[in-house]
């Protein structure tokens, strides 16, 4: 658990790349690389042994730690040497910017959204942060946020669906959107389809 302050809240980011494009645009073939300056740790266990590399960090701190572990487990001629070497950067192409996402921690000063409401914001907003036992979090100040998604379902009235128990409920337009879908994806073909003008006789205006 993290605690935010003022009028910020951490989202959960929900990554969409077909819809999401904003962010840092790079082709995808091309690794972003940084020369890095890595701590190679060379030991032997005996006195007569050449000393080898046993382990490796990216800090001084943590080499000379490391040096004094290995000594109290009867390495020998413990020591460091330091390499140049090339690490790869961690970046999001544009695809994979995230511009939506579920509230999970909100500030004391938030006043309009509230932990739970999916939300949409823009592209370039916040900072993404990667917490131990949390994941991806985006902080964020609440007037970034565009707004907030009600998920409301429009009923059709006079159509039912009929579920596993022999029980009847309404069908929804996103239910009935769903298994068109998924029945053009079984049938693996493109349907043409042109429905015929109605005329006004058509209609019961009665």
């Amino acid at each position: 658990m993290i605690t935010i302050t003022g009028k910020k809240v951490a989202v959960i980011p929900i990554y969409d790349s077909p819809v999401s494009r904003g962010g840092i645009i790079k082709p995808s073939s091309y690794d972003y690389k940084r020369t890095i300056q890595r701590f190679d740790i060379y030991g032997s266990r005996n006195l007569s042994d050449h000393p080898t590399k046993i382990d490796e960090c990216e800090d001084k701190d943590r080499a000379n730690y490391l040096i004094r572990q290995f000594e109290n487990r009867g390495y020998v001629y413990v020591h460091y040497k330091i390499k140049k070497v090339e690490a790869p950067i961690e970046t999001m192409d544009a695809g994979e910017r995230c511009d939506q996402g579920i509230v999970k921690y909100i500030g004391p000063l938030v006043k309009d959204v509230k932990i739970g409401d999916y939300v949409f914001f823009g592209g370039y907003s916040g900072t993404l942060m990667k917490i131990e036992g949390e994941g991806k979090l985006i902080v964020l100040r609440e007037d970034f946020i565009e707004c907030i998604f009600k998920e409301e379902h429009l009923v059709i009235p006079g159509v039912y669906f009929q579920d596993t128990h022999g029980d009847y409920f309404e069908v929804t337009y996103e239910q009935v959107m769903n298994v068109i879908a998924e029945t053009f994806t079984l049938m693996n073909a493109t349907v043409d389809v042109t429905p015929s003008i109605p005329k006004l006789e058509d209609y019961n205006v009665r």
